[in-house]
């Protein structure tokens, strides 16, 4: 998450001062896991591509949401995932994308570019 901040893509949405004990994660887009979040008791959730309305909806359910973006969301699981995969798949090379930059931007970038 410090590392998306830093790129300026993190954005939270609170409730005033809600101390938080539970916090839940869906990397991606976990638009549609909200209710399951709710109903599991979460004081904060972190996911991806939340948009201003579901924000402002979730918030007024009492859950506090930090959008730290869908590749922000998954670029801190994706070791974590390829160990997992070498783990249960051996001999099985997995390779990560290298650098930090979304892809998303790489391809405006270069569509832009054209």
């Amino acid at each position: 998450m410090k590392k998306e901040s830093e790129t300026g893509r993190c954005e939270g949405i609170r409730q005033s001062d809600q101390m938080v004990e539970t916090a839940a994660v869906c990397t991606g887009s976990g638009k549609s896991m909200i209710s399951d979040v709710l109903a599991a008791g979460a004081d904060v959730y972190v996911t991806g591509d939340i948009d201003h309305h579901t924000g402002i909806d979730t918030v007024a359910q009492g859950l506090c949401i930090i959008d730290a973006g869908h590749y922000g969301t998954e670029y801190i699981f994706m070791e974590d995932m390829k160990e997992r995969l070498e783990k249960a798949f051996s001999g099985t090379e997995i390779h990560l994308r290298e650098g930090e930059e979304s892809l998303y931007n790489i391809v405006t970038r270069l569509r832009g570019a054209a």
